[in-house]
């Protein structure tokens, strides 16, 4: 057998398969032993304490703290490099507030950590609480010091809006600028624990998302905030933009129990801090809301839910609401209002059109009626007055007051330091038009109500029907005027001391329900007035009333008609409707023709009379004069 007819000649390619092979495993296998070179010499998977102090110098740059770890350090390289610290203090030699955490568990990039940096890309803080002391520290921590957090509020006073305000874009601002490269960072259960007797924040549960200068930065997470937990997000699609005060899209969401906010729009985080966007809120109760914000918010009367939609621009201290729908309990408008913070006072100022507006609901949530004899003590809440200034123009196709139908309203509301105004300047009511204003002073220690009031051609039976149904039938044009005073400290305070005076002047009209002229002629002794009974003509009537307490006094009441003069005047008890008044009625003197054809006049007795009991049914008693006027 020659060779070439050996069986065990092999291909030519198995050769070179057996050369790849043996190259890869040459390069595996060098790969091993340098990283496990690089590894021997590296600084932090063989030094445990220099990686703690790079975390410690990195956490302190990041939180703008001087940092010291009371617990351990623990470090593992893989699956991926994590360094955890125990029992971290944050504080500040210039600052009273400071920062504790249970756990700071790092991580770090396997590059970065191979090579011996301490690079964060995702920071974990386990029950971080941030308390603000009642004493500043009497030195600095043992750890180098970094530069300060943006300074709050001192001395434990209320910030007022635009310090918020401030204070929650440098935070912001900071947040972002310090922590910036870190693309990960998440809050578990925080706390904050602020100075004084202000509402702090409890179980924080936040995560930063931010892979990158020129990627969205997004917060999202829970809290809860003066006892009620609240959901929180925010977008921001520019940080690198919005860090140096230039605009980026933001979105921003809010859902609590007693609010749910959201906005869309843009924002500059420069000084001031802005926003432009279409912003949305609803609340199931506006007192709650302003309870639940709590300090520097006014606290107002529980007016019911509110819902508002509108284009906000808000610049520093100035917010700009327009095409603004708002719903407060049953009422709805629109318009465009102003909200500033001036000298620490909220502003509010602006125009909303009404389709009905109800000042009977608004005046009850200020002052309820009371529903037992504690509630007469209870004094009326008018602090709401003190703490904000308003500058609103009201207008309405429907409204209410007083239980009466109104149309065609405007109307001004005015709040500054303390004092209150609200004039009416036009109204339609009982078939004319009337005007009000009324005045209140809450700085002073026993406020009172005071203001003048006027009515011009309105139907005196619309307004004799709204007072006593169809007891007393009157008709005609009347004018009336007048006056009121009355405090508001307490309903006990309104009921004894209220006063309100009214001059009434009716033309051409007919009332019934009065004695007439038929039965004081008869020559009765006394009869029973019947309500609903026979309409008398007259050409004029009118009247001086004014209230004392609970008691209706009539100073003077006219009656001309062509059968004579009748006056009145008295006492109305309010209470049970009693009647005491005491009348007089003069006959217009018939003409009578002389001898000789011209016209002479007869003298006529006048009649008085007393009107007893309670009204409708009313006793009267003819009383003769003694002699004729």
């Amino acid at each position: 057998m020659s060779a070439h007819d050996t069986p065990l000649h092999s291909p030519p390619g198995d050769g070179r398969k057996r050369r790849i092979f043996g190259w890869t495993f040459a390069g595996v296998a060098a790969a091993i032993l340098i990283g496990i070179v690089f590894l021997a010499n590296s600084s932090l998977s063989l030094n445990l304490e220099n990686a703690r102090h790079g975390i410690e110098q990195r956490l302190a740059a990041l939180t703008g703290r001087s940092v010291q770890v009371d617990g351990g350090a623990t470090f593992r390289l893989l699956p991926r490099p994590v360094v955890e610290l125990s029992n971290i203090r944050m504080d500040s030699a210039d600052d009273t507030r400071e920062l504790r955490v249970a756990r700071v568990i790092a991580q770090l990039d396997l590059m970065d950590a191979l090579i011996g940096r301490t690079d964060i890309s995702r920071l974990t803080l386990v029950r971080p609480e941030f308390t603000e002391a009642d004493e500043r520290p009497t030195g600095p921590s043992t750890s180098d010091p970094a530069p300060a957090a943006p300074d709050g509020p001192g001395d434990g006073a209320p910030a007022d809006g635009l310090q918020v305000i401030d204070l929650a874009t440098q935070t912001l601002r900071a947040v972002l600028q310090r922590f910036e490269g870190v693309r990960h960072i998440e809050v578990r259960d925080g706390l904050f624990r602020p100075q004084g007797d202000a509402p702090g924040i409890s179980n924080i549960n936040l995560a930063l998302q931010w892979d990158g200068r020129r990627q969205p930065a997004e917060l999202s997470g829970s809290l809860v905030w003066n006892g009620q937990p609240a959901d929180i997000a925010l977008s921001v699609a520019s940080p690198a933009a919005f860090l140096v005060g230039e605009e980026s899209q933001l979105s921003a969401t809010l859902r609590a129990p007693p609010v749910s906010l959201r906005f869309d729009g843009t924002g500059t985080g420069g000084t001031p801090f802005q926003l432009n966007g279409r912003l949305a809120l609803e609340a199931p109760s506006l007192a709650r809301l302003s309870r639940w914000i709590g300090s520097p918010g006014p606290s107002l009367p529980d007016f019911g839910s509110v819902a508002l939609e509108t284009d906000l621009r808000l610049a520093g201290e100035r917010a700009f609401l327009s095409r603004t729908s708002i719903g407060l309990g049953d009422m709805r408008a629109q318009g465009a209002l102003e909200i500033a913070m001036l000298a620490g006072r909220p502003m509010l100022a602006g125009t909303l059109a009404f389709e009905s507006f109800d000042f009977d609901t608004l005046g009850s949530a200020i002052a309820p009626l009371p529903r037992n004899v504690l509630d007469l003590q209870r004094r009326i809440p008018l602090h709401f007055v003190r703490d904000i200034d308003v500058d609103l123009r009201l207008s309405a196709t429907q409204s209410q007051l007083a239980g009466v139908g109104m149309n065609e309203l405007a109307a001004t509301v005015k709040f500054a330091s303390g004092n209150a105004v609200i004039d009416i300047g036009d109204v339609s009511v009982f078939g004319g038009r009337a005007q009000g204003r009324v005045s209140l002073d809450a700085n002073a220690a026993a406020p009172r109500l005071t203001g003048t009031y006027a009515l011009q051609g309105i139907e005196a039976a619309a307004i004799a029907q709204r007072l006593s149904a169809d007891d007393l039938q009157l008709t005609g044009t009347a004018t009336i005027g007048g006056k009121l005073d009355l405090p508001v400290r307490n309903w006990v305070e309104i009921a004894n001391s209220n006063r309100i005076e009214a001059k009434v002047d009716i033309r051409a009209g007919t009332v019934a329900g009065m004695p007439t002229v038929g039965d004081l002629q008869q020559g009765q002794r006394s009869f029973v007035l019947q309500p609903g009974g026979q309409s008398t003509g007259f050409e004029s009537l009118t009247a001086r009333l004014s209230t004392a307490g609970s008691f209706l006094r009539v100073d003077s009441f006219e009656m001309a008609a062509t059968t004579g003069r009748m006056t009145l005047q008295g006492l109305v008890a309010l209470a049970d409707t009693s009647v005491s008044l005491e009348g007089l009625f003069e006959p217009m003197a018939p003409d009578v023709a002389d001898a000789n054809g011209n016209a002479t006049f007869t003298s006529s007795k006048p009649i008085e009379f007393i009107l007893r009991g309670e009204w409708p049914s009313l006793d009267v008693t003819v009383t003769p004069r003694s002699k004729p006027i």
